[in-house]
């Protein structure tokens, strides 16, 4: 049979119309489609790409557009415009990308709903006294917002619920705290003020003027006008009574005390350390795993696991630690921290109840503040 003129050879009319359409609609016949980002949020928004507005975005929305191969900006605003998120991503096939706009964990506070109460999203982080506390508040500004206060020991108690958070802290609303919160409120006796411990849910009464523990949590009225409020000089009158717990014994106060201490052990001694020097290789690699725990009031138990990787194999080892309070005087307490260059041992209480060294590493800052607490626990324990 003769080729038709004009065709290359082998091609008939019905080859050469698909070979067109091919050419003329690539992604057509290829079955591909067009690549496309598919949007979210966890916060009503507005929204732009590339700079171009896309308008508003609702909580429970999808949103797919179509893009081009290549970088794309995409920046969000929460409605209130409290929140921002931006993120750059790169297209490199047709395939959908996710992409969540993630603006509920950037607010700078939360607003509890069953209160009408706003409160910062985190305390202070760091020890002040109670007056220290007052004024951080009073001259608080966050989210373009005045008129902070501390709150009051109810208000307090209303923000517990049942279990604790990432961080061990039974506090609703996602709100980071670093230590016992101060209230508005007089404590039992002169010079003393309520305070809340989220850690157990606890409250009892403290010294105004200890400025090592306590930190201030914010709190301001949802339809308060008022810019500032009075400097608070003098707590609150108490509203707190006697039928709540009694002020905690020396031993309570130290089990809160320990219980602060697990949880710096546990959430901080996840590290992997090399060992260099001529009686260890440079790889040689171990990495410890501190689990701790409050077993009774002046005791403080840490569970161990210890992987060394050396002469080509691994090595597992569990061990657990005991360390009564109760048998160590805070004045015979000494504490050691690990640094880069120390010897195969990371962390470990030497000896069993009773030991009297407590190894700490390899971070400086958070030995310190752990030898802190654990001589205050000491103190607490061996009183009366």
């Amino acid at each position: 049979m003769k080729q038709p003129f004009g065709l290359p050879r082998g091609l008939s009319a019905i080859s050469v119309c698909l070979y067109c359409a091919s050419a003329i609609y690539p992604s057509v016949m290829s079955g591909q489609s067009s690549p496309s980002i598919l949007v979210g949020t966890d916060t009503n928004c507005s929204w732009t790409l590339d700079g171009v507005p896309q308008g508003a975005l609702k909580t429970d929305d999808l949103k797919s557009i179509t893009v081009s191969v290549g970088e794309h900006s995409l920046q969000a605003i929460s409605m209130d415009g409290l929140s921002k998120y931006s993120e750059t991503i790169e297209v490199t096939s047709s395939l959908q990308k996710m992409v969540k706009f993630a603006l509920y964990a950037n607010y700078p506070t939360w607003s509890d709903s069953s209160t009408g109460l706003i409160w910062a999203r985190s305390d202070n982080a760091s020890g002040v006294t109670w007056q220290q506390a007052a004024d951080y508040c009073h001259n608080l500004s966050l989210g373009g917002q005045t008129g902070w206060r501390l709150p009051t020991i109810d208000e307090l108690q209303a923000l517990t619920r049942p279990s604790p958070d990432d961080h061990n802290y039974r506090i609703k609303g996602g709100i980071r705290l670093s230590g016992f919160t101060w209230s508005a409120n007089a404590g039992r006796s002169s010079g003393e003020a309520w305070v809340l411990y989220f850690v157990n849910a606890t409250t009892y009464t403290h010294f105004m003027n200890d400025g090592e523990h306590g930190r201030a949590l914010c709190v301001r009225d949802r339809n308060s006008m008022i810019a500032a409020l009075p400097r608070q000089t003098q707590p609150l009158p108490s509203t707190i009574t006697e039928a709540l717990p009694p002020k905690p014994t020396p031993a309570d106060q130290a089990a809160a005390t320990l219980s602060h201490v697990a949880e710096l052990m546990t959430h901080s001694f996840h590290y992997v350390h090399y060992f260099p020097g001529p009686a260890a290789p440079d790889d040689w690699k171990v990495k410890v795993e501190d689990e701790a725990s409050v077993t009774s009031p002046c005791v403080l138990t840490i569970e161990q696991d210890t992987e060394s990787e050396y002469d080509g194999a691994l090595h597992n080892r569990h061990t657990t630690f005991t360390y009564n309070l109760r048998q160590t005087s805070p004045d015979n307490l000494h504490l050691v921290v690990v640094n880069e260059t120390a010897r195969p041992i990371l962390y470990a209480i030497t000896g069993v109840s009773g030991a009297k060294q407590l190894t700490i590493g390899p971070d400086e800052d958070l030995a310190h503040e752990v030898g802190s607490y654990i001589k205050g626990a000491a103190s607490l324990c061996n009183a009366n």
